[in-house]
């Protein structure tokens, strides 16, 4: 009994110190599935840019949210294959993050995203400082609606017009 106490009173305080970490603040979105932990992963894991160019904006008129540049984590950008893009009929798998960095000249307005999940997409926009536009709690309909064009790739439109 003397040696299993010592071993209580210290895991005691490393219990509180890990439930009072938020997990709203990680930068991994297995960890978590908030709004803010998806805009710390569009910022810290979506490293690799479409067609590997980080200097092309896209001019987005042809959906709301404006001028971009593609990024993708590992997981999604490992799933690209014709000429840059998915293949046609293919899907991303689980873990793929696809960020849009919405721009108005030089300067970066924010990240629209999607995480695939479960193989169902999670849908959601961020400010750069990490506010919230459009919640992943939100219905995503209205996503699914536009992005749910004929020639879409796994409900990815820039392969479609890029």
């Amino acid at each position: 009994m003397k040696g299993v106490i010592p071993h209580i009173v210290l895991a005691i305080p490393l219990a509180l110190i890990h439930l009072s970490c938020s997990k709203d603040q990680g930068k991994n979105t297995a960890l978590a599935l908030s709004d803010r932990a998806l805009h710390d992963s569009c910022v810290v894991a979506a490293r690799y840019w479409y067609m590997q160019d980080s200097n092309t904006v896209y001019p987005g008129t042809a959906g709301p949210h404006g001028s971009y540049r593609l990024r993708f984590n590992a997981i999604a950008f490992a799933a690209l294959r014709d000429q840059g893009k998915l293949p046609l009929n293919a899907m991303m798998p689980s873990g793929s993050l696809v960020v849009k960095e919405i721009s108005k000249g030089s300067a970066n307005e924010g990240f629209a995203f999607m995480y695939k999940k479960d193989n169902s997409w999670i849908w959601g926009e961020s400010r750069p400082d990490g506010s919230t536009l459009f919640s992943v709690n939100k219905n995503p309909s209205i996503c699914i609606s536009c992005h749910n064009q004929p020639a879409n790739r796994d409900l990815i439109l820039t392969f479609k017009y890029h």
